[in-house]
């Protein structure tokens, strides 16, 4: 699966800058990485334009964390939102959002702390449960990120983002019952919540890159239960470009088996590997377990 720690201010989605590796990055490192940042034409360009931490308000100070953050400059952004946070910005806020940094960073010890901390202050930040079990998740703790996710779901209703982590906690656990029952609800309020990046930056969406072929045949099924062929399309590509057997799958499947037919699958099936890898779209890549989406 993909974990993409599908969440960020213009960042977020589905996938996180970084592929998500297990294990805390160092300060030095952290500092080191900061330093060869400062050295870029990039920064040159946004550091003239910061506003001071002595004088600027904390949404200013805030938003400027938001654009270190979205112009990848992590640990300036955590700078401004300690910054903000020192002046009497939002701590629930500020915290959830030095939390998704740090995941980003690979700091998943530190960001689960900060996402307690953002809970804390308010136990009714749907978004904070959410990382939370997003940090859960990247420790393979699945009971208990799941836990979480439906914390955050009974806060907030309406975002897809919440179920669909739920549903990929249980596809992890081969609770492939309960893995659906989250995964329709989640396409039912945003059919493509798998899809796109959220822009808001403060909600994560993980993606775990086992199993992932699977994972995709299965969200082909659901797609083909609701009639959505184009859907049914994609993910059938995405798990054919995994190398998941899908026509051996689809001959056994009482769902799918009817698109054995369909000229799409029968291109997908039998074109040139070239062909076959133009109409995938959206398969985890890189060497790393997981990816990191933050919504």
């Amino acid at each position: 699966m993909r974990l993409r720690v599908r969440f960020l201010a213009p960042v977020l989605a589905l996938c996180l800058p970084a592929a998500c590796l297990l294990g805390e990055t160092q300060p030095n490192e952290a500092q080191s990485h900061s330093a060869l940042l400062h050295q870029t034409k990039e920064w040159a360009d946004i550091q003239p334009h910061l506003p001071s931490p002595d004088t600027a308000s904390p949404a200013i100070l805030e938003t400027a964390g938001d654009v270190l953050r979205a112009r990848r400059f992590p640990e300036d952004a955590l700078e401004y939102y300690r910054d903000a946070l020192a002046k009497g910005g939002n701590m629930a806020a500020l915290r959830n959002k030095m939390g998704v940094v740090e995941l980003d960073l690979h700091q998943e010890l530190v960001a689960r702390a900060s996402f307690l901390d953002a809970i804390k202050a308010n136990k009714e930040y749907a978004p904070a449960w959410n990382n939370l079990g997003v940090s859960y998740s990247l420790s393979r703790d699945y009971p208990h990120a799941i836990r979480d996710y439906q914390r955050a779901a009974k806060l907030d209703g309406i975002t897809a983002t919440y179920h669909a982590n739920a549903g990929m906690a249980y596809f992890n656990m081969k609770d492939i019952e309960h893995a659906r029952q989250q995964l329709i609800v989640a396409i039912q309020i945003d059919p493509e919540v798998m899809q796109k990046q959220n822009q808001s930056g403060i909600d994560a969406q993980i993606l775990d890159r086992q199993n992932y072929g699977e994972f995709c045949f299965e969200m082909a099924r659901l797609f083909a239960e609701q009639k959505d062929v184009t859907q049914v399309h994609l993910w059938l590509s995405k798990a054919q470009g995994s190398g998941y057997d899908v026509r051996n799958e689809m001959r056994a499947d009482a769902v799918l088996s009817q698109y054995m037919k369909d000229p799409v699958v029968q291109l997908m099936l039998t074109g040139p590997s070239h062909v076959r890898r133009q109409s995938v779209s959206g398969a985890p890549t890189g060497n790393s377990q997981m990816e990191r989406n933050f919504n």
